[in-house]
């Protein structure tokens, strides 16, 4: 863009040169030099303003161009940021989930394994009391 300002700049002050060479090497009379500079200076002056409405049409042009392209690429990251947050959302719930199955399916396993033993100790104790009591019959009936 400061490229294109002063290849506008050198255009300008290149018109202004030829201008002024061109009505000083011509041989007029004061009035009508007066007039022709006059003149040329006017349309020097609404040339320089289309020059720079064109210039600032074009700046405006290119920053809208780019302000669009930056919005886009934003909305574009934070879309594909919203999705791929998401998707892990999505897959700690399904961890989350798979652990909390595993955890149920080795409490229940543990408690059926407590029990099972319990039962075991029962049925040991049971034998030993009851093997104790014969034992104790015996001795009675020795006496």
């Amino acid at each position: 863009m400061a490229e294109d300002a002063g290849y506008f700049r050198g255009i300008v002050t290149g018109l202004m040169l030829g201008a002024a060479a061109a009505l000083l090497l011509t041989p007029k009379r004061g009035n009508e030099l007066r007039h022709d500079l006059a003149e040329g200076a006017g349309k020097l002056k609404d040339k320089a303003g289309d020059l720079g409405g064109n210039v600032a049409g074009t700046v405006a042009g290119t920053v809208s161009e780019v302000a669009g392209t930056v919005v886009g690429t934003v909305s574009e990251s934070a879309h594909s940021l919203k999705e791929r947050g998401e998707e892990l959302v999505a897959s700690v719930r399904h961890k989350s989930e798979e652990v909390m199955d595993d955890s149920r399916d080795y409490a229940a396993e543990a408690t059926a394994h407590a029990r099972e033993a319990a039962d075991n100790l029962g049925d040991e104790a049971q034998a030993k009391k009851d093997d104790a009591k014969a034992q104790a019959h015996d001795v009675v009936d020795s006496v």
